[in-house]
């Protein structure tokens, strides 16, 4: 009886700790740190990296707005800002502008779709206390469908911004138009995208480069979550060719696609990018361009391409 008395005293204990430990996981998956951004969000390469870029100055963004716009602290980066606890109908507004802004600039990739007649989004409204709370509206949606999706902006500065957020139509105002708001699964988030390449000079020291891509076309390396930039810097295997080859812009892995590669268009389209933006030439038997007052040499083959450094 003893024994029994104390395993099920055992058991009592073990999931009283169970329980302090989900609340305590709980309470910080609730947590969600949010900071004010008065009409001004800067998208920059991270600072402390920044003395391995051999630039005088680096390309960033800035995304302006008339008010407020409020961003997660914890998910947040310096080049990938996630949104948070923000007025869902104003947003939309600002990511609108955005989208009209660059307007034939802009490609788009439907990351899934869904049959709904109705979503919901937030607005923030004054409580009784005079302190801002959200509120949940339910808009109808025309046409009963729904899509997450990716945009991507090409800037002036040669880098693209990348827009993750879930779009739909609604009349709810009145009025069909189109509204931005939070993907089902994740937040609504913006990347300013810096594709690198990895170079070791003569005394051995390490430098990166910010290459600009054509449309569609992946990078291996870059700022991100996947590899720190203190592993790029730190592993030679970095250096390797695979990190500097890309394939073409209608490449595709996927046997689904079933469509016919055109290799001779694809270097056509890579090569007119690099020409209408950076000013492509070919010199020596070799197609350059320049970015930031860098050179780089291209090599095409047969499924993919390779950009180096041409010292």
């Amino acid at each position: 009886m003893k024994m029994k008395r104390i395993f099920k005293m055992k058991r009592i204990f073990i999931m009283i700790i169970f329980v302090i430990v989900l609340s305590v996981l709980g309470g910080c998956k609730l947590e969600n740190r949010v900071i004010e951004n008065e009409n001004a969000i800067a998208f920059r390469f991270p600072a402390a990296y920044r003395q391995y870029l051999p630039y005088e100055e680096i390309p960033e963004f800035t995304l302006n707005f008339d008010g407020v716009i409020y961003t997660n602290i914890d998910a947040s980066t310096e080049n990938r800002i996630v949104f948070s606890k923000n007025d869902d109908f104003y947003l939309s507004e600002v990511i609108a502008s955005l989208l009209a802004e660059y307007e034939g600039r802009t490609y788009f990739r439907v990351l899934a779709t869904a049959k709904k007649t109705e979503t919901k989004m937030n607005n923030l409204v004054p409580g009784k206390d005079g302190k801002l709370k959200h509120e949940t509206v339910v808009l109808p949606v025309s046409g009963g469908e729904i899509c997450d999706e990716l945009a991507y902006i090409r800037l002036d500065n040669g880098l693209v911004l990348s827009l993750e957020y879930r779009r739909f139509n609604s009349d709810y105002f009145g009025t069909d138009k189109t509204y931005y708001a939070w993907p089902v699964t994740r937040p609504l988030n913006a990347v300013l995208h810096f594709p690198l390449l990895l170079r070791e000079k003569d005394g051995g020291e390490k430098e990166l480069l910010i290459v600009p891509l054509p449309d569609k076309v992946i990078y291996r390396l870059g700022v991100g979550e996947k590899v720190p930039l203190a592993n790029i810097l730190k592993k030679k295997d970095f250096l390797d060719v695979f990190y500097k080859t890309y394939t073409y812009p209608d490449h595709s892995m996927d046997p689904r696609a079933g469509e016919e590669f055109n290799l001779e268009e694809n270097i056509k389209k890579v090569k007119d990018y690099y020409i209408d933006n950076h000013q492509g030439r070919h010199e020596n038997e070799k197609f350059v361009f320049t970015y930031l007052g860098k050179n780089f040499f291209v090599t095409f083959h047969s499924e993919y391409f390779v950009i180096d450094y041409l010292s």
